[in-house]
């Protein structure tokens, strides 16, 4: 009978012993979660995404679009007009903005045409790459559409940007907008505004009126160059901004 007990604890202890020695396996999917989460725990982190501006085109250039009347082409050096081919504007006096890789050019010949595209409303000489439409200039109205350009005075030095449209914000937009306005306290607040509003021309001029008064101001310039990266024709002016933060 002692025998018997004797045999029957052996037989338990062998089988704690071996239980010890090979502990069972991890179920599927619970396996070394403590593995998993220090792993995790060092990937990079990724950058949160940049908020969505598009939506300051509203018409794709497909084609050819619309050249002015006797204008020379394929001479000198192409100008490229800082601006959607087709957007929209609040201010009656839009600040106008164009680049050319020449810059031996010191004179350029602005055009204000029709909403055809055919007939010159308005010209001046500029000796810059910008403009403000002049106060004493043939008046813009509030829902008005057209089409302009810029190119060197001199015609072999470059030929005219290809016309963009504009498009003059109208009512009731238009006082719905004023209101907004009225609420902002900075220029940069009313820059946030027509920025939201897709409001090219204007939103560039506030930043760009933040900059002239402060070439240093980072956020004025980080802003604008997130404003130029949404056109391919403003990539370039993007890469000035971010590659000359303090300029």
């Amino acid at each position: 009978m002692l025998t018997i007990f004797r045999v029957a604890e052996v037989l338990v202890l062998t089988g704690l012993l071996m239980a010890q020695s090979n502990p069972p396996a991890s179920q599927p999917g619970k396996a070394s979660s403590n593995k998993a989460s220090k792993s995790d725990s060092t990937k990079p982190r990724m950058e949160p995404p940049r908020a969505k501006i598009s939506g300051f085109e509203l018409a794709p250039r497909t084609s050819g679009g619309t050249q002015i009347g006797g204008a020379t082409r394929g001479i000198g050096t192409p100008t490229t007009l800082l601006a959607p081919y087709k957007g929209r504007a609040y201010d009656l006096n839009p600040l106008f903005q164009w680049s050319n890789s020449n810059s031996e050019i010191r004179e350029y010949t602005f055009r204000l045409l029709d909403s055809s595209g055919t007939e010159v409303l308005y010209e001046t000489k500029v000796a810059a790459t910008s403009l403000k439409y002049p106060t004493d200039a043939p008046a813009l109205a509030p829902g008005g559409d057209y089409f302009w350009t810029a190119q060197p005075s001199l015609g072999l030095l470059g030929e005219p940007g290809e016309p963009a449209e504009i498009l003059l914000v109208a009512d009731p937009d238009r006082s719905e907008l004023e209101s907004q306005l009225g609420k902002a306290q900075t220029l940069g607040d009313r820059a946030q505004v027509f920025a939201e509003q897709r409001l090219w021309y204007d939103a560039i001029e506030a930043y760009t009126g933040m900059l002239n008064a402060d070439a240093r101001d980072k956020t004025a310039r980080a802003k604008r160059a997130a404003l130029y990266q949404q056109l391919p024709q403003t990539a370039e002016a993007a890469k000035k901004d971010l590659a000359n933060p303090a300029k």
